[in-house]
């Protein structure tokens, strides 16, 4: 058999090499959303014959471009492309007036983000939609939360037409409901993030199970964990995670835990897509979760190994805090731009000064300012 047929998942990363050709560049969005069906490989010619579902504005010839590129890149003799129009989708100004609430609910991260978008006054001309607002904090909010690029790349993945994003502030932006514009100070907003964050690390008692069963029992420190041994049980904060396919059909779920005595590596393995997704969509670095399986030594990675069979979620640990009657400001603060004294990046120290009440922080590193652009942003 010389020729079998390749259903691509991730058509945005098919086209990330347009960003290195100038005649690619320009039509990048276009690229990006048209939709590759399927890509026929013939093994004894050597070459590609990719199917392609693009929109009607996209030259024929920037796909001749492409084509050049991937046969030059990838060593074939032939890449050809077989176009098809791409379904026509609504204006976007009648998407737009049609499905804003949706579109809302799609790129809204959290409650702030659906609160301000709820309020803001939107306008679109000539392929832009301006976003107007009275409120700099608000724009701030939106920009910090990357909201812009957020809706053109819906937008871009829904129709087939560009569209750009712009934030305006305007003093004649009106809210459907000004006096939920009142509450939006720095003060009312830090305390949602606070009361956003804590709601969603407490796990719904019914549903704290990542995968496996329901973990009875309390929890041994890593530590103790010297041999092998059945029916473990430990608990801790997951540092990283990994998940991937593997040949054999099977999935892989790789992590490292550690519970302030001692770390461990473990790894878990699922039959079936559904689960797999179900476990992906519900880990986070840095979450507390409780563990149970078996550890034994791992011929790979010449180590024990926690083979899990069940993860539930935890409570997430105390977030510490300063509690000193008087707030004090810290005079000698290094960053990861002093090499070898620390790892910690100007980002984090401002946030956790501000989080701590202090009025100020002074960076020191040794003889740079690299960190001068990142701190001045963030503070």
């Amino acid at each position: 058999m010389h020729t079998y047929c390749v259903l691509p998942d991730n058509t945005a990363m098919f086209w990330a090499f347009a960003d290195t050709i100038p005649e690619l560049a320009a039509y990048k969005p276009l690229l990006a959303s048209s939709r590759i069906t399927r890509v026929e490989v013939n093994t004894s010619e050597n070459s590609w014959n990719i199917h392609i579902e693009c929109d009607p504005h996209l030259p024929l010839g920037i796909l001749d471009i492409a084509a050049n590129y991937l046969k030059r890149q990838c060593g074939l003799s032939l890449v050809s492309f077989t176009v098809a129009s791409k379904p026509q989708r609504a204006d976007i100004l009648q998407y737009l007036t049609a499905h804003w609430q949706e579109l809302i609910e799609q790129v809204s991260t959290d409650y702030i983000v659906r609160r301000l978008l709820c309020q803001i006054k939107w306008r679109y001309e000539k392929y832009q939609l301006f976003l107007e607002t009275n409120s700099r904090l608000a724009a701030d909010i939106l920009i910090e939360r990357n909201v812009p690029s957020a809706i053109e790349q819906l937008l871009s993945q829904t129709l087939t037409q560009p569209c750009q994003v712009n934030l305006v502030i305007s003093e004649e932006a009106t809210s459907p409901e000004p006096c939920e514009g009142e509450l939006l100070t720095p003060e009312y907003l830090e305390a949602l993030d606070q009361y956003t964050a804590v709601a969603e690390a407490k796990p719904a008692k019914a549903g704290n199970i990542i995968f496996g069963r329901s973990i009875k029992g309390e929890s041994q420190p890593i530590s103790t964990l010297t041999d092998e041994a059945k029916n473990v049980i430990v608990g801790g904060e997951l540092v990283a995670f990994d998940l991937r396919a593997l040949k054999s059909g099977r999935f892989l779920l790789t992590f490292d835990l550690h519970d302030m005595t001692d770390g461990i590596s473990g790894k878990a393995f699922f039959d079936d897509q559904e689960q797999y997704n179900k476990v992906a969509a519900a880990l986070s670095e840095g979450m507390m979760v409780k563990v149970k399986g078996i550890v034994q030594y791992d011929k790979y990675c010449g180590e024990l190994v926690l083979f899990a069979d069940s993860m539930c979620s935890a409570e997430a640990k105390p977030s510490r805090m300063d509690e000193a009657a008087e707030p004090r400001v810290e005079l000698h603060a290094h960053t990861r731009m002093s090499t070898l004294d620390a790892v910690v990046s100007v980002k984090s120290l401002i946030k956790t000064a501000a989080r701590w009440k202090h009025p100020a922080i002074a960076i020191t590193d040794h003889g740079v300012v690299q960190a001068f652009p990142e701190a001045h942003e963030e503070a």
